[in-house]
């Protein structure tokens, strides 16, 4: 049984891995909270079993880069402070559901629901809108999923 490939150093650094520069400099490009790419630096090393740190650092750069391109700075800034969301896709979802309003305080309830899994790209404001109205009135993620398949 394999385990998480760790990362190589940076030569520059021996201090920072390969993954810890490339989030460092995630970091300056978005003009992030300091230091808050050694939470990346785990997250990257932890996401995956026997995959390469690296790799899925790259990944989720990625996705916070679509993530600005798509939905503007404040919201992939957002996303990369609160790392709440973590895989790449689900990070692009994320992004979604705050540009159209989505309160931030929701992002590790909705996370850890799986409602980031959905391919909100292509999901209507309104679908997303009825979300943030149930969690606004209190209720929480997993009872909309089960509201949700119930109306089916």
């Amino acid at each position: 049984m394999g385990g998480k490939i760790k990362s190589k150093t940076c030569p520059d650094n021996p201090n920072i891995s390969l993954c810890g520069e490339l989030f460092y400099g995630l970091e300056k490009y978005l003009a992030g909270n300091p230091g808050t790419y050694k939470y990346w630096e785990k997250v990257a090393e932890n996401l995956e079993v026997d995959r390469l740190a690296y790799t899925t650092a790259q990944e989720i750069i990625s996705a916070l880069r679509e993530t600005k391109q798509k939905y503007g700075i404040e919201v992939a800034q957002t996303l990369y402070n609160t790392h709440s969301v973590h895989y790449p896709r689900e990070i692009v979802n994320a992004g979604r559901y705050l540009s159209i309003g989505g309160p931030v305080e929701y992002l590790t309830e909705l996370y850890e629901s799986g409602y980031f899994m959905r391919d909100l790209e292509n999901t209507p404001d309104s679908g997303i809108q009825d979300m943030i109205a149930h969690m606004e009135n209190g209720g929480d993620a997993r009872d909309f999923f089960r509201q949700e398949l119930s109306e089916l």
